[in-house]
């Protein structure tokens, strides 16, 4: 049943991120495994091959949301932080609501819509609910490498930004605050205790926290699209209850 559990989340996870050609790659891993076993199912792998179809059509489905002003060359926005920071590397990421861009000509238009921002975090961070000032270096979805704009894309943004200098106008709630502190100290403590990228990406399925994957990792992640694998989702959620089911089963009780 766990490794049901984890055929289905990976098929899914792979699907979204991959597409169908990411069976090329899990069909053959998973017929070695179970030859080591010793026994080849092919209902496992008629599992899989549904999963990453699924995942694939629902990843054809999302559509490009559409942001109501020219999201490219804007130097500056104002915004209200929508979703809880993510650290990673040197930067935290955060989905933005624009309510208005300014550009070049230095006037301000009003906006909508939503860019997945990078704010430095010697900026002292933001929380979700934070009213923001950021001037940045915005792109729109058709500006971004594949890979990654389907990553963006899933989140429902319409852009990325490198945020350089912002500025917080009003605080969001104060328990929202100390809920983004319990989440990083959570992630501390998983990348202590497993090090390396094997750590980091423990952090990151099970708070969505991937500072502390090597450059490289990172990169490799953004540019294939598959850094949804450290994005809190249900299938994440999902891949995390079948890992510690092997580990963790329920007692029996005795007569």
């Amino acid at each position: 049943m766990a490794a049901n559990g984890i055929l289905i989340g990976l098929g899914l996870l792979a699907g979204v991120a991959l597409g169908p050609p990411s069976l090329l790659v899990l069909a053959p891993f998973l017929l070695v495994v179970q030859a080591l076993q010793g026994q080849v199912r092919v209902a496992s792998l008629a599992l899989l091959s549904a999963c990453v179809l699924i995942g694939a059509l629902r990843g054809l489905l999302v559509t490009d949301p559409p942001l109501r002003a020219h999201l490219d060359g804007s130097k500056a926005a104002v915004g209200v932080v929508e979703s809880m920071p993510v650290a990673g590397g040197t930067y935290e990421r955060a989905l933005v609501r624009i309510n208005k861009l300014q550009h070049d000509d230095d006037t301000w238009a009003e906006a909508s819509g939503t860019v997945l921002s990078y704010f430095p975090e010697n900026g002292g961070g933001v929380s979700k609910g934070d009213q923001v000032v950021v001037v940045w270096e915005a792109s729109p979805l058709n500006h971004l490498s594949p890979g990654y704009a389907h990553f963006v894309r899933s989140l429902r943004a319409s852009g990325s930004a490198t945020v350089w200098t912002y500025s917080v106008q009003r605080e969001g709630p104060a328990w929202l605050h100390v809920l983004s502190d319990v989440r990083r100290h959570i992630s501390d403590t998983v990348a202590k205790a497993i090090e390396g990228d094997a750590g980091a990406l423990a952090a990151g399925i099970v708070t969505g926290d991937d500072s502390g994957l090597s450059g490289t990792t990172e990169e490799a992640f953004r540019k294939t699209g598959t850094a949804p694998i450290t994005a809190v989702s249900g299938q994440n959620i999902a891949l995390l209850a079948s890992f510690l089911s092997l580990w963790f089963r329920p007692g029996r009780r005795r007569a």
